[in-house]
C-alpha cells in the first residue's frame, strides 16, 4: 500500500507536472478518479500534507504560486488577463485571492519584483 507522503507527491506531479490547475474546471473528482482515490482520502492528504487546506483553496494556492512565479518571469508585455487565464483563473479573482494572499496586488508585486 502506498504511503500518504508517496501518494502526495503524486497528487503534486499530476497537478503541476500536467498543469491541471490551469483548467478553471477542474475539480476534486477529477483528482480523485486519476489518483483512483475517493475524496476522504483526498481530504486526509490535504490535512496532513498541506496544511489543513480544503481542496479548493490547495488549488488555489497552487494557481497563485504560479501566477506569481509568472509575475516575475514572463516580459512586462504580458497582460495580467493572460496570466490569469494561464493560472485557471479569471482576472479578477486572481486580483483578490493575490491580494488576500500576499499582501499585494498583482500589479504591485509585478512593479516591485517583490
Amino acid at each position: 500500500m502506498e504511503s500518504q507522503a508517496a501518494l502526495f507527491r503524486r497528487l503534486e506531479a499530476l497537478i503541476y507536472d500536467e498543469h491541471l490547475y490551469r483548467d478553471g474546471a477542474f475539480d476534486r473528482q477529477a483528482v480523485c478518479k486519476r489518483l483512483g482515490i475517493d475524496r476522504h482520502v483526498l481530504n486526509r492528504l490535504l490535512n496532513t500534507h498541506a496544511d489543513g487546506l480544503s481542496w479548493p483553496a490547495y488549488i488555489n494556492n497552487v494557481r497563485l504560486d504560479t501566477a506569481r512565479g509568472l509575475l516575475l518571469s514572463e516580459p512586462l508585455d504580458t497582460s495580467l488577463t493572460q496570466i490569469a487565464a494561464s493560472v485557471g483563473l479569471s482576472l479578477q479573482n486572481m486580483r483578490l485571492l493575490f491580494k488576500k494572499h500576499y499582501g499585494v496586488t498583482p500589479t504591485e508585486y509585478r512593479e516591485n519584483r517583490l
